[in-house]
């Protein structure tokens, strides 16, 4: 699609300037089409291996796409997550935004992940995924790291929502209880008898999503 496109030609624009060919990134001044739309898929199985291993490798982008793919969180979520909404021990964080189902809802931290999460805490930023200097990390920078890091590896076609909904089907695929699924991924369109699944308690979510593999 058209932003892959300006993602690809700023890596070539910063590899033309790093041999002073060029002297600016000139893909900033690209101007996408306010309309564009990505069709939703989800990573398959042989994807999330393949950035897993640069994950585990230290490539912190492939950290944060698997915290994305584990969790259930959107990419806003994860943008704006405090540290101190982080329970490495008890292995769960408090986040969420958009509906009142989704806003501060308690969110299980997978143990495919765990170690990623914990790297990041351990930076001590106010944010749990923060930039080098510490600081919040913006969208619109999120979203290049994202595309760059993916086109990197030979995946394309994917925005971030895609890890949701890639969350969402290992979810449906591991056989895990309408009402978890609807906790666990902040969703506001209860159902009447899931309306009393208001107090899931964190022991039991946590159980839910290990049944991902």
């Amino acid at each position: 699609n058209c932003h892959e496109i300006k993602v690809l030609y700023g890596m070539l624009c910063r590899y033309a300037m790093s041999l002073d060919i060029i002297s600016q990134d000139y893909s900033k001044f690209i101007k996408l089409p306010q309309t564009e739309k990505t069709e939703k898929r989800v990573f398959t199985r042989a994807e999330i291996e393949r950035i897993d291993v640069h994950a585990k490798n230290g490539n912190r982008i492939a950290m944060a796409i698997m915290i994305l793919i584990y969790s259930g969180m959107r990419i806003s979520e994860l943008l704006k997550l405090r540290r101190d909404n982080v329970y490495i021990s008890e292995r769960y964080m408090i986040g969420g935004i958009k509906s009142e189902a989704g806003k501060d809802r308690i969110i299980p931290i997978h143990s495919r992940i765990i170690d990623y999460v914990k790297h990041f805490y351990d930076d001590n930023a106010r944010t749990l995924y923060a930039d080098e200097y510490g600081s919040q990390i913006k969208y619109k920078t999120s979203r290049d790291d994202f595309d760059e890091f993916l086109i990197s590896i030979g995946i394309t076609g994917m925005t971030p929502h895609c890890a949701r909904h890639t969350h969402a089907t290992l979810e449906q695929e591991a056989g895990i209880p309408p009402e978890d699924m609807i906790k666990i991924m902040g969703h506001s369109d209860y159902k009447t008898t899931t309306k009393t699944y208001i107090h899931q308690s964190v022991e039991k979510l946590r159980n839910s999503i290990e049944k991902i593999a």
